[in-house]
């Protein structure tokens, strides 16, 4: 997610859950045309990619090993 108040986030790692904070939003492929209005009206950081980019998944893969390795323990 972009923004999230820091109660949802609490709520969500209490619940044994993941949060991963991006620096822009991210618009399914092929949302180009709203991409651009988002980014023109509001002025947001955003992007509309073909594929998630390869850092944004390496860390998705790390919180959920450490969701793995705390329950195997």
């Amino acid at each position: 997610m972009r923004f999230a108040p820091k109660s949802y986030i609490y709520e969500v790692n209490r619940q044994g859950g993941v949060v991963i904070l991006f620096e822009e939003q991210i618009y399914p492929f092929g949302h180009r045309k709203l991409m651009e209005e988002v980014r023109n009206t509001l002025g947001l950081k955003v992007q509309c990619p073909r594929d998630i980019p390869d850092g944004h998944m390496g860390r998705l893969e790390k919180q959920h090993q450490k969701i793995l390795d705390r329950r195997a323990r």
